[in-house]
């Protein structure tokens, strides 16, 4: 099973973690990317807002949630540069 293509509703409790995690991921490689690129202001912003919102949720148990804080100062950094 491919849990990124697989409905939240047909995944147990720690594969949806595991799902909002790698949407998480990458949301961050893409705010990264778009960084390095000079991408568009307004996905850059939405993926930050986004973040955001995930690294507050108090689902996490081992997933490094820092590189998630990483791509939220890296794409903080470029939006107010």
């Amino acid at each position: 099973m491919n849990i990124r293509l697989e409905p939240f509703k047909n995944l147990n409790p720690q594969q949806q973690v595991e799902k909002h995690y790698l949407i998480a991921v990458e949301s961050a490689d893409l705010v990264n990317s778009l960084c390095a690129s000079s991408g568009d202001r307004g996905v850059i912003q939405r993926n930050v807002d986004h973040l955001k919102i995930m690294v507050a949720k108090d689902f996490w148990d081992d997933q490094d949630v820092g590189l998630l804080n990483d791509a939220i100062l890296t794409g903080e950094e470029y939006l107010n540069g």
